[in-house]
């Protein structure tokens, strides 16, 4: 972003629904094109992966996933920037996604405690 690069951000559920909604469309609609696009984006942003698992059978999740590790992978061969932003540990994430996130040859993870949640946990602690 500091060099001007636009930045992607895509909600992992809708981004599914999305790319979904791209089969038997043709050009810049079609479900190639659309997965192209965010795989190529110069800065992306996966908000919340991991909540597709609810919500779907399991064969759309097992598709849902398989969508998802393609564009983690592809990004991260590449070494495009990507962000991704969850409640879930990545042990909790599908393993396959989770383990390209953890390997510290492609990135960096976090975790961000929100400021009322670490009271809470001292606060607990000093019980």
């Amino acid at each position: 972003m500091a060099r001007g690069e636009p930045a992607r951000f895509e909600n992992v559920p809708e981004l599914l629904d999305t790319l979904r909604a791209g089969y038997g469309l043709r050009d810049s609609e079609s479900f190639e094109r659309r997965l192209e696009t965010v795989k190529e984006a110069p800065v992306l942003i996966l908000d919340d992966p991991g909540a597709e698992a609810g919500r779907e059978s399991p064969y759309e999740v097992s598709w849902a996933h398989d969508k998802l590790y393609q564009i983690v992978d592809h990004r991260l061969v590449w070494e495009m920037p990507t962000l991704v932003t969850s409640n879930l540990t990545t042990v909790s994430l599908p393993a396959r996604i989770g383990s390209r996130l953890r390997d510290p040859r492609c990135g960096i993870v976090k975790a961000i405690v929100a400021e009322s949640a670490a009271r809470a946990s001292d606060a607990r602690r000093s019980i």
